[in-house]
């Protein structure tokens, strides 16, 4: 509403009076209508999907090169990260090793570097940072 206000205050005459301008602008209980109701939320991402989401803006960030995949294409790791409302890191754990403390480095190495991440739906950090299980293996992509 305030904007319909501003707009009928700019397009009243110059050499109007105040009184006059005043008079012309309408106010809210002149223009009250049924409120519209609001639009639908937008889908939200389940914990999986949200998963999935961080999963592949780490591989994405991690580049692993065709040698680092051929070298470690039998590893797989499963991390716990935790991600606060603007996509930062706060914290990431390794849940399930890969045996393979090369591979293992190299994907606590670029979690790190790929930070910051997608932020999560709101109500993901509502209690604190959003968690989200992602799992990698030395041929670059998720498990």
């Amino acid at each position: 509403m305030p904007i319909v206000l501003l707009l009928a205050a700019l397009s009243a005459r110059a050499d109007d009076g105040v009184d006059t301008l005043l008079q012309n602008i309408p106010t809210i209980e002149q223009k009250a209508e049924a409120p519209a109701a609001p639009p639908p939320p937008p889908p939200e991402l389940d914990r999986a999907g949200y998963a999935r989401l961080v999963q592949g803006h780490l591989l994405g960030a991690l580049a692993l090169t065709d040698k680092e995949k051929q070298k470690h294409a039998a590893a797989r790791v499963t991390l716990l990260v935790k991600i606060d409302a603007q996509g930062g890191l706060t914290q990431a754990v390794l849940t399930e090793s890969s045996g393979d403390k090369r591979f293992e480095k190299r994907v606590l190495a670029g979690l790190e570097a790929a930070a910051p991440y997608p932020a999560p739906p709101a109500a993901f950090v509502l209690t604190g940072p959003a968690t989200a299980t992602v799992t990698l293996t030395g041929r670059g992509t998720g498990g």
